[in-house]
């Protein structure tokens, strides 16, 4: 710890009003608070002061704040007006063509350097700059700022640099005291006098000295590292501010101190660099900036280039961002590669040990979480370590599912609320439920003590049995309605909670050998049959579907067996795998028959009926689709009846015979229309459109089409928006809207791509005939531009762009005569 410093005379400090201009340290002060005052402001203000009330031509004021540049003088105008509203609007006079004048008296002060004690900077300061300008502006409000986070984010350096930008606003100093090595409170109140000059004196408590001491003083005391202290500290911030109407106060704590018109500032980890980066996005993150500072100060050869920045983003997501684990991560590049060292951390973070010379408690990743976790209740601890299961946070509903049988809700409020005071937890409240999220250091951390306790295979089956009802619940809602967008979301805020579920089930000591787990997974799969497709996630269903079938085949099959069946059919059917579709398919098919199950035998024979089809055996096709439309009508199923119909539309279809198509597809609409399923009436207007282009009813296209257009976002299923957007950019080809069909186009291979949800068959030879006539018709450029401009769109810009182009009355529908682009 340094004492005061006094330096050698600066330039001088100009008063007027309530007003200080700072000219060294480039501020404006009101009463001691800093004014907000842009670059160009400041130059042109210090050029009128330094004037003392003589004119200064608009030639000066240019060249002062734009020196050598060319600008208008209506700049000067327009800095003029910001300064008038925050001085006042007589502060600065005008001489009409000449330039101005500052109209207040001005005094110039002399002036020493700051005093402080702050300690000097040993590594530079990265990042965090918005956090850095929040802190100021929330310090600007209140006489007691705590910065808040869980070890190792980076409060101490944050503090450190607010205190050293806001020296020249505190005319008796800004001090620092280091409590980290403070073992007791008594030692507090002098370890604070001595940093601050205070001499103690006999048997005067020395907070009360203090007090004196500060009474009178404009200051800004920083209290860093005091958690350890916490009640010590909040006891002396206390007093001390009640005495001495000009201190302020800035601590760093993992938790509040708790007194009235504190603010708090969580310090969060520094921000992450996006999944899918370029190497300039990457080396722009925060977190990697601070790694690759620190790499290369560790190995000095250390470079951040196309092959060594995916690596080093996969550290920063793996430490979390944490400041000090990328800055004991760093240290490792003296004896390792960086794909070594993710490497390391890949198989136990835990282990990474920083400098010996550290404090204890920050010697290892796993010390500082220790800390805190030795600051919880039981009943906390287990609720941390339960928590911990989830995979991507979870919510309040979840929460209460996880924590231990029979905690009221007021106990697991008042749990949670705890984890947040010791940051622990962090709270997500940008949607309209909250969110509690755990860093995944603390997640591992706590993961560890849930498998030392033995308490991690009840918290795991609950956490299967609640992500389990949700999908049912999804389930649920596509089965009764069919518009399903919202339940999507919620799926995909939790779906690496469902990945895990899966994962629980898939493991080897299922109790008892009673087949519970394998029989919860494949309900999980059943439920979540409609999502794999609806975003894009086949590869990954049928895996996972594939393995809970697998894991259930020494159950008796049931409905859940048949479904997922025909959902790992239903998925390589989508993905142009016809051949492979048969297997499971044939194997449902004889499972319902040797059950008697009539709805079944009905479901199986209209998707045998559409794989034949796909595989060009039509007579076998329309036999099976025939067979299962008979066996709906038995049955009254409506549903069944019009997927049944579908098929053999489709079959008409492909047999070259669209007119033939138009009485089945009728129907379907019909029925469609009166059961109010949004999947299946979307799904039957898209199909009538195809129906209606091939006989170019373009009109009656546009009208099925603006019909879907409505219903698919309240769908929310990706899989039925690509196929909506490509049948408007067939419509637009047909009507000769060149650059908006090249624009779907574009925005439809993209997203295909990333879905991976590709055109097979027929439709992905007619789609590269009709871009080829677009490139002719358009050339090359307009095309290409056309082409860049749909790269752009995301899924949502995408079906904006359809629904507005079928909504346009003025848009042509009738037919452009031009080559047909249909393959033969």
């Amino acid at each position: 710890m340094t004492g005061s410093t006094v330096g050698p005379v600066m330039p001088p400090i100009y008063c007027f009003a309530d007003f200080e201009l700072r000219p060294v340290e480039r501020c404006l002060l009101r009463q001691g608070s800093v004014q907000v005052l842009g670059a160009r402001g400041f130059d042109l203000l210090l050029a009128l002061v330094e004037q003392g009330g003589a004119l200064v031509s608009k030639d000066m004021l240019l060249q002062r704040a734009w020196p050598g540049l060319v600008v208008e003088e209506a700049n000067v105008h327009v800095q003029v007006s910001q300064l008038r509203k925050l001085l006042g609007a007589d502060t600065i006079a005008t001489s009409a063509g000449l330039g101005y004048r500052f109209a207040l008296p001005v005094h110039a002060l002399g002036t020493a350097a700051p005093r402080h004690n702050l300690p000097a900077e040993r590594t530079g300061f990265v990042g965090r700059q918005a956090a850095l300008q929040d802190a100021r502006a929330r310090l600007a409000s209140t006489r007691l700022l705590t910065l808040i986070g869980i070890g190792g984010t980076g409060k101490t350096r944050l503090a450190l640099k607010l205190a050293e930008q806001l020296l020249p606003a505190y005319a008796d100093g800004v001090w620092w005291v280091d409590l980290a090595p403070l073992d007791s409170a008594g030692q507090l109140a002098p370890a604070v006098a001595q940093a601050l000059g205070c001499r103690l004196q006999g048997a005067t408590a020395a907070t009360d000295l203090l007090a004196a001491h500060l009474h009178g003083r404009r200051m800004l005391v920083v209290l860093d590292n005091g958690e350890h202290l916490l009640d010590a500290v909040a006891t002396l911030a206390d007093s001390l501010l009640a005495a001495a109407p000009g201190l302020q106060l800035l601590a760093t704590s993992r938790e509040a101190l708790g007194l009235p018109g504190e603010l708090l500032l969580p310090v969060r980890p520094l921000a992450l660099p996006a999944p899918a980066g370029c190497t300039a996005e990457i080396a722009q993150a925060e977190a990697v900036l601070l790694f690759a500072d620190r790499a290369a100060q560790a190995a000095p050869g250390f470079v951040l280039d196309e092959a060594s920045a995916p690596v080093v983003a996969d550290i920063c997501r793996r430490v979390d961002g944490i400041p000090l684990a990328l800055e004991i991560a760093a240290a490792q590049l003296r004896v390792l590669a960086p794909a070594q060292l993710l490497d390391l951390l890949q198989a136990r973070f835990r282990d990474l040990v920083g400098q010996r010379r550290a404090l204890p408690r920050q010697q290892t990743l796993q010390a500082v979480i220790q800390w805190s976790h030795d600051h919880l209740q039981p009943d906390e601890q287990q609720l941390l370590a339960a928590l911990a299961v989830c995979s991507g946070g979870c919510d309040l509903d979840a929460a209460a599912a996880l924590a231990a049988p029979g905690t009221s809700r007021a106990t697991l409020l008042s749990g949670l609320a705890r984890l947040v005071e010791l940051s622990m937890l962090v709270v997500n409240q940008a949607g309209a439920t909250a969110r509690y999220l755990l860093l995944e250091t603390v997640r591992q951390f706590a993961l560890d003590q849930l498998q030392a306790s033995g308490r991690a295979a009840g918290v795991r089956d609950r956490h299967a049995q609640h992500f389990l009802a949700i999908a049912q619940a999804h389930d649920e809602v596509v089965q009764r309605h069919g518009e399903g967008a919202a339940s999507l979301d919620r799926l995909d805020a939790e779906r690496d909670n469902l990945l895990s579920a899966l994962a629980w089930c898939d493991r080897d000591d299922d109790a008892g050998g009673d087949g519970l787990a394998a029989s919860t997974g494949l309900r999980l799969v059943v439920a979540l049959r409609h999502y794999w497709p609806s975003r894009g996630l086949l590869a990954t269903g049928l895996k996972l579907t594939n393995a809970a079938l697998a894991r259930a085949a020494g159950l008796a099959p049931d409905r859940d067996t048949l479904w997922a069946l025909t959902s790992v059919t239903h998925m390589h059917a989508i993905l142009g795998q016809h051949a492979q579709a048969l297997a499971p398919l044939n194997r449902c098919r004889d499972l319902a028959l040797a059950s008697g199950d009539a709805l079944w035998v009905a479901i199986t024979d209209g998707q045998l009926g559409s794989i034949a089809a796909a595989l060009g055996r039509f007579d076998e096709a329309e036999a099976h689709h025939l067979a299962s439309l008979r066996g709906a009508e038995a049955l009254q199923d409506d549903r069944r009846i019009g997927d049944a119909l579908g098929g053999l539309s489709a079959l008409a279809a492909l047999r070259g015979r669209p007119q033939d198509a138009e009485p089945y597809l009728a129907r379907v609409l019909a029925l469609r229309r009166q059961a109010g399923h949004g999947y299946n009436l979307a799904t039957a207007l898209l199909n009538a459109a195809s129906n209606a282009l091939e006989l170019d009813d373009l009109p009656r296209v546009r009208t099925l089409l603006g019909e879907a257009a409505v219903l698919t976002p309240r769908v929310g299923s990706l899989f039925l928006a690509q196929h909506l957007i490509d049948r408007v950019a067939s419509l637009m080809r047909r009507c000769a809207a060149w650059g908006p069909a090249v624009q779907l186009y574009a925005a439809s291979a993209r997203q295909r791509q990333a879905t991976g949800l590709p055109l097979v068959d027929d439709d992905a030879l007619q789609q590269q005939a009709e871009l080829a006539t677009a490139q002719a018709t358009l050339g090359d450029a307009d095309f290409q531009a056309a082409w860049a401009a749909g790269l752009a769109l995301n899924p949502a810009q995408t079906l904006d762009l359809a629904a507005l182009w079928l909504a346009d009355a003025a848009a042509p529908v009738a037919a452009v005569p031009v080559a047909d682009p249909k393959p033969a």
